[in-house]
């Protein structure tokens, strides 16, 4: 009778401590969708696209890191858990983002007004050597861009890869992605080619890559 009861015990301690463990997890967010993703690969491009003709001005540099670090923090807010949760729900949280990245857009173009542009394409042709550059978050397949650019510069590096490669070309394709995820298993971002994220470049992997 008592072996029953110790068992019994035993058995309401562990349900009971994974009801609790479960309800402590953290939500997946809401935020993060097939159209927010695509719409800030569009904004990340338009970023780029904006900054191009200044990338040389010394006068520009402190603009351009503004403009990429409120970009990314943007894009941070709708990876946290419980965005798109609440009263409100997505279109909250949607319409908050691009405010940011609005506001982001137009104190970078103020603060470059009247500057000299430059002849500096979006995207470079030869690229020999890695600038310190912020990688952001929301660089994706089918993606093209200088960052995107940026990020195969320090993954060829990372894995040592030839500079010269063919696939170095700002356009965030197969390549990339096996390279990405190749990335986020080694740094145990994910667990598995199946993990939400794999091949992404998401706020941990983005920060991971900013740190080597």
């Amino acid at each position: 009778m008592n072996i029953a009861l110790g068992t019994f015990a035993v058995l309401t301690a562990l349900l009971c401590f994974s009801f609790v463990a479960k309800a402590e997890e953290a939500p997946a967010t809401h935020c993060v969708t097939a159209g927010t993703t695509a719409t800030h690969a569009n904004k990340t491009a338009l970023m780029e696209k904006d900054i191009a003709p200044y990338a040389t001005a010394a006068k520009a540099t402190e603009a351009i890191k503004n403009y990429r670090e409120a970009m990314a923090t943007a894009w941070d807010a709708m990876n946290e858990p419980y965005c798109g949760y609440g009263k409100y729900g997505i279109a909250s949280s949607v319409k908050s983002y691009g405010k940011s990245v609005d506001r982001a857009r137009g104190a970078f173009l103020a603060a470059v007004k009247g500057l000299s542009k430059g002849k500096t394409s979006v995207i470079a042709t030869t690229p020999t050597e890695v600038e310190s550059r912020h990688i952001p978050s929301g660089l994706h397949r089918g993606v093209r861009s200088a960052s995107v650019l940026d990020l195969q510069k320090i993954l060829a590096i990372h894995f040592k890869e030839s500079l010269d490669s063919d696939w170095l070309t700002g356009y965030f394709g197969p390549v990339t992605q096996n390279l990405v995820l190749k990335f986020q298993l080694e740094k145990k971002i994910i667990s598995s080619s199946k993990s939400p994220g794999a091949g992404q470049v998401g706020p941990r992997t983005s920060a991971a890559l900013n740190s080597l």
